[in-house]
């Protein structure tokens, strides 16, 4: 039944990114579009993470404190994310995004003693063959678009490895019983936090729409109903999908939740991008992105499994 769950969560986490990959290269266009799906997105988040913990619902300042920090971060994150899959490739974006791990590996080193083996090296030597293959720098396409995605996916995984930082700083505080509440404050500052973004760049947007209006330019068109099903949607299934991780981190190990999470959402991603989306990679990005999964399997210990 467990193994049912963790195959049901890595679906529902590429069905997430695809969603995000919809939402950013067919319905969204500028910073307000962007954080209008992100207040979006955060308030069905929100919504399911209150319907599955309301009964017991407690909260300690602590809880609060860190999951406003969370939720800032939080915010930044997925407008970077949605930004980069609005100009790059699904299966590339998040196969880089997902060398976040890296960050809160390398931070458990530093201040919490833990250890950092030689394959985890191999797999940081790995990543960044992937990443030069990735830009497809001696294919002749480094474009500077191609240099623009794969800057802007470089910066959401060093905001997704910060997430892992406090979410780490969190479980090693005495208030890990707080969990879902800490997941759920996260939301909630995310949701607000975003319309206030909203707000700001709505406002220069409409200032810029009213000059292109007076120089006869076509006016912004509003956006389809369908638009808020599928972002309140993508909220809904974000919120169940953090549930559903937190019973799965405390099931299976860590040595083989973070891989196969990981490694199965990437190859997921590739299929998404290929079949729906018709998104096409180079011979090097290719072989990047297989050399990708390999560094992500070393990055996560996956070799102590088997010896």
């Amino acid at each position: 039944m467990n193994y049912l769950v963790f195959a049901a969560a890595i679906l529902m986490t590429t069905t997430f990114n695809s969603t995000y990959n919809l939402l950013g290269k067919k319905r969204l266009t500028g910073n307000a579009g962007r954080f209008l799906c992100l207040t979006c997105v955060f308030a069905g988040g929100a919504a399911a993470m209150l319907f599955f913990i309301f009964p017991g619902f407690s909260l300690e300042p602590y809880t609060l404190l860190m999951g406003v920090v969370f939720g800032v971060v939080l915010v930044a994150n997925n407008a970077f994310l949605i930004y980069s899959l609005s100009i790059g490739p699904l299966a590339l974006v998040n196969l880089i995004v997902s060398c976040s791990m890296l960050i809160p590996a390398f931070s458990g080193f530093l201040f919490w003693n833990e250890k950092v083996s030689v394959p985890q090296l191999a797999g940081v030597v790995l990543m960044v063959i992937t990443l030069v293959l990735c830009a497809d720098v001696f294919g002749g396409k480094t474009s500077k678009g191609s240099r623009r995605w794969l800057a802007v996916s470089l910066f959401t995984a060093v905001l997704t490895g910060s997430l892992g930082v406090v979410q780490k700083i969190f479980q090693t505080s005495g208030n890990m019983g707080e969990s879902s509440e800490f997941v759920a404050v996260s939301f909630v500052t995310g949701s607000l936090g975003a319309l206030v973004m909203f707000l700001v760049f709505k406002n220069k947007e409409a200032q810029k729409e009213q000059k292109e209006q007076k120089e006869q330019k076509e006016p912004s068109r509003p956006l389809k109903v369908d638009f808020w099903v599928i972002a309140l949607g993508a909220g809904a299934l974000l919120g169940v999908l953090n549930v559903m991780n937190m019973y799965l981190i405390d099931v299976f190990p860590a040595l083989l939740f973070f891989p196969v999470y990981h490694g199965g959402n990437i190859l997921l991603s590739a299929l998404s991008g290929r079949l729906i989306f018709k998104e096409k990679m180079s011979l090097a990005q290719t072989v990047g992105f297989f050399t990708g999964i390999a560094a992500i399997l070393l990055l996560g210990n996956i070799l102590d499994l088997f010896f």
